[in-house]
C-alpha cells in the first residue's frame, strides 16, 4: 500500500503496487456501490498521468508530505469518526495578528481530533499515542520517519520505490497494468455495471465488505463476501502472475542485458478470446516484439513463441533466422507443463519455473545471436529493402 486520497488531491481512496508491478486502486463506499460509483472509479484511469511511475510517486508525495503529523491526524480522525478535511480549529486558517504556520495548524488539528476520539471511545488517548503509531507505520512501510514537510521529496520517493518495488523492476511493464477494486457492503449494482468492462479484459474486482461497530470505539465485526464465480479466476491469475515474476527474476539473473527490454503481460481468465483460464506473456521489446505466450488451462500450461510481426517491411530480413530459431526451441523444450495454482510450493510449479526460465534464456540469447535487437525499431513499417 503506497497512498490514499487526502486534502491535497481527491482521487482513488487507496493505491497499491503488487510484486508484478501492477497498480491497484481502491474505491471504498460505506453503503451501496452503484453504477455511478463504478464510473467514478473508472474515471480515475482516464484522468491519471500517462506515466504510471509519476502517478505512483505523486500519490506517495501527497500521502506522506507531512509525515508523522499528517498520519497521526488521520489516525485520530478515524477513531473520532471525523473527516480531517472538514475539521476546523482556532488555528485552522488565520488568527488575529497574522498567518499561522502549517505545523501549528496540524498540531491544533491533532489535539482537537484526539479530544473528539476520547469522547467517542473513553480510552484516554493522547496526541503522543497517535504520533508513536504513525512513526512505527512510517518506519515499517517506508523505511524512515519524518515530521513534515518533506525537505528532500525525490530522495524519499526513491527510497520508497526501492523499498516497495523489486530491485530491478519498473512500473508499467505489465499489460494491463492496473487492477481496480470496488469495496462496499452492497456491490450488486456496481458489479452489474462493471460486467461489460470485465468481459473486455479490464481488471475489475468487486468485493462486499460490511463493517459494523459492536462496542463503541472498541469492537467491530467484519464480513467479507466476494463474487463466487470470479474468485477462482482472480486466484488463478494471481498465482500464475507470481510464477511469471519468479521466471522473469531468474531469467534476468542469467541474462542481465534483457532488463531494459523485458515486458510482462497477464490476461484475465474472463476475457472471451483468452484460451482456457487466462494467458501470460514474457517478452522483449524489439522490432515487432518477440515473446513466449503461456496459455493457462486449469492444471496445465502450454506455450507458443510469438514472432509473426516479423513479416513486413525491412523486418523481413530477420524472418528466416527467427523462424529457424523458433523451430529449434520447439523441438528442444517441452510444449506443456503441469502446475498447481493452489500450492505455491508444489513440485510441478518448480518444474514449470525451471523449464520456462531455460526457454526464456535460450530464446533471448538466440535473438541476440541472430541480431534481432539490432533491427531498427520501426523496421516493420519501413518499406522492404530492394532485393
Amino acid at each position: 500500500m503506497l497512498g490514499y486520497s487526502g486534502a491535497v488531491t481527491r482521487e482513488q481512496d487507496l493505491l497499491a503496487v503488487d510484486a508484478l508491478g501492477r497498480i491497484h486502486i481502491f474505491e471504498l463506499k460505506k453503503d451501496t456501490a452503484d453504477e455511478q460509483s463504478m464510473f467514478q472509479l473508472v474515471s480515475y484511469l482516464t484522468g491519471r498521468p500517462p506515466d504510471d511511475e509519476h502517478w505512483v510517486r505523486e500519490t506517495v508525495a501527497h500521502t506522506l508530505w507531512h509525515g508523522e503529523q499528517e498520519i497521526a491526524s488521520r489516525l485520530a480522525g478515524l477513531v473520532a469518526r471525523r473527516s480531517t478535511k472538514t475539521l476546523r480549529t482556532a488555528k485552522s486558517r488565520r488568527v488575529a495578528g497574522g498567518h499561522v504556520p502549517h505545523r501549528e495548524r496540524l498540531e491544533a488539528r491533532l489535539n482537537k481530533l484526539t479530544e473528539l476520539a476520547n469522547e467517542q471511545t473513553e480510552l484516554g488517548l493522547s496526541p503522543r499515542t497517535f504520533r508513536e503509531i504513525s512513526r512505527s507505520l512510517l518506519e515499517e512501510g517506508f523505511g524512515r520517519r519524518w515530521n513534515g514537510p518533506l525537505q528532500a521529496p525525490r530522495e524519499v520517493l526513491d527510497e520508497v520505490a526501492g523499498r516497495k518495488m523489486p530491485p530491478h523492476w519498473r512500473l508499467g511493464r505489465t499489460e494491463p497494468g492496473i487492477v481496480i477494486w470496488m469495496v462496499a457492503p452492497n456491490i450488486k449494482r456496481a458489479l452489474r455495471a462493471a460486467q461489460p468492462l470485465i468481459e473486455r479484459g479490464l481488471g475489475i474486482r468487486c468485493v462486499s465488505m460490511d463493517l459494523r461497530e459492536v462496542v463503541g470505539g472498541r469492537e467491530w465485526s467484519i464480513e467479507v463476501a466476494e463474487p463466487a464465480d470470479q474468485v477462482e479466476d482472480w486466484a488463478m491469475a494471481d498465482a500464475f502472475s507470481r510464477l511469471l515474476v519468479e521466471i522473469a527474476n531468474q531469467h534476468l539473473e542469467k541474462c542481465p542485458g534483457a532488463a531494459s527490454r523485458l515486458t510482462l503481460k497477464v490476461r484475465s481468465a474472463s476475457v472471451p478470446w483468452a484460451q482456457g483460464k487466462g494467458r501470460g506473456d514474457l517478452g522483449w521489446k524489439a522490432a515487432g516484439n518477440a515473446s513466449i505466450e503461456c496459455y493457462v488451462r486449469n492444471r496445465c500450461i502450454q506455450w507458443e513463441l510469438y514472432n509473426h510481426w516479423w513479416t513486413e517491411g525491412q523486418a523481413l530480413k530477420i524472418r528466416r533466422p527467427l523462424l529457424q530459431l523458433c523451430d529449434e526451441l520447439r523441438k528442444e523444450h517441452p510444449r506443456t507443463w503441469s502446475w498447481s495454482p493452489d500450492d505455491p510450493a508444489d513440485q510441478s510449479n518448480r518444474a514449470f519455473v525451471q523449464g520456462a526460465v531455460a526457454l526464456a534464456n535460450a530464446f533471448y540469447r538466440g535473438l541476440v545471436e541472430i541480431g534481432a535487437f539490432d533491427v531498427d525499431p520501426w523496421a516493420y513499417w519501413m518499406p522492404s529493402a530492394p532485393r
